[in-house]
């Protein structure tokens, strides 16, 4: 059932505090990074391998100064970090955590619509709320502390999945976001699992357009890629680091081993197959569900 039409002036009067709770929240958190003279490595690295594209440079062979890390995403990602290499690192900084802020915001927003709640009074207090205090989740200080892409692959996964069925170009954003950082192209199996053939085609179209793209701008580095270095999981860093909140790497830490075993990945992906399980479930009963528009209505319209 749509959402009632707010009364003028409903929801308003929530709005200025939520703001001014929300601002005081981030001055918060930007003053601790301040305080903490984080580097924002991850965003470090992607300016490397803009400069990589952008210098004609071995991609997957470049290292990051004083860090040791290598490239880790497809040629299309690097493609899209290019103009990064022009930017000096300090205003590079500065405009990734504006932009990443405003993204978290823009994934508020579209959680918000999600659940079914675009029409309500509180919309915009809700958002300002979000906002201003995700910022302390976990996953989210990290993104921020480390200048990740992950709120970017996050709003395009969202906006797909806030689309009408009827739009013909539902799909594109998880196709792009699986096309950076392949992960996301799990939706793609929820999709097919759900029946929404057309939306994973066109996310699969998307996916294969744009690795065509990195293929014919950066042909040898596609190939050591799709041929290698996808599989090379030594590339993205020791696994029982603390910033790896996998079960793996939880297993790792707990068992003081590099190497969990076949045992832990086995359950990682039972884990994985029975959350996706619970995805699709509820997709499909999702008529009876509370709040049907945040698994998505089957069968699809």
């Amino acid at each position: 059932m749509p959402d009632r039409p707010a009364a003028p002036g409903a929801g308003q009067s929530f709005v200025w505090p939520a703001a001014v709770l929300s601002l005081l929240s981030l001055v918060a958190f930007i003053a601790l990074r301040h305080h903490q003279h984080h580097s924002m490595v991850d965003m470090l690295v992607y300016q490397a391998e803009g400069a990589a594209v952008v210098h004609g440079q071995d991609l997957y062979a470049m290292r990051l100064p004083g860090w040791d890390l290598a490239a880790t995403y497809p040629p299309f990602a690097a493609l899209l970090f290019a103009p990064s290499a022009w930017v000096h690192a300090a205003t590079l900084r500065i405009i990734v955590m504006v932009l990443n802020i405003g993204l978290l915001a823009l994934a508020v927003h579209l959680s918000v619509k999600l659940a079914g709640w675009s029409g309500r009074r509180y919309h915009a207090a809700a958002v300002l709320l979000g906002t201003g205090f995700a910022v302390w989740l976990e996953p989210v200080f990290t993104t921020l502390q480390y200048g990740q892409v992950n709120l970017a692959i996050l709003c395009l996964v969202l906006w797909d999945m806030t689309r009408s069925e009827s739009c013909a170009h539902k799909g594109v954003g998880i196709g792009l976001a699986t096309a950076i950082k392949i992960t996301p192209g799990l939706f793609v199996v929820y999709l097919l699992l759900t029946r929404q053939f057309r939306t994973a085609a066109v996310s699969i179209g998307t996916f294969l357009g744009a690795a065509l793209l990195g293929w014919l701008a950066l042909p040898g580095a596609s190939g050591s890629f799709w041929t290698r270095y996808l599989w090379d999981t030594r590339r993205v860093g020791e696994v029982q680091l603390v910033d790896n909140q996998s079960l793996r790497g939880v297993a790792a830490r707990l068992l003081h081993t590099e190497q969990p075993g076949t045992a832990v990945m086995a359950v990682a992906v039972l884990v994985g197959l029975l959350g996706l399980a619970v995805a699709v479930a509820a997709g499909r009963s999702a008529n009876v569900l509370p709040r049907a528009e945040a698994w998505g209505r089957w069968p699809p319209r």
